[in-house]
């Protein structure tokens, strides 16, 4: 579970897996300027987000935060 300060942004999750991942791992979701890959989709209470710079807004100051990485074969 990641808890974010008010006014999160989906750019926060990305960090934080950043930080809980690791860089090698972290690749597959990120690019090194720490944009959403392309095979990386990223869900919010179940609507798609695609702009990182979106303030995560959940019912009652929660939202699940769903990452999805497909793999090349997949999507990307």
């Amino acid at each position: 579970m990641l808890r974010l300060a008010a006014g999160a942004t989906a750019a926060a999750v990305f960090s934080n897996l950043g930080q809980i991942l690791g860089p090698e791992r972290f690749a597959d979701l990120a690019s090194g300027r720490g944009d959403k890959r392309s095979t990386c989709r990223l869900f919010v209470d179940g609507k798609e987000v695609e702009d990182l710079s979106l303030p995560l807004l959940g019912r009652a100051g929660r939202a699940e935060v769903e990452v999805i990485v497909l793999a090349g074969i997949e999507g990307g």
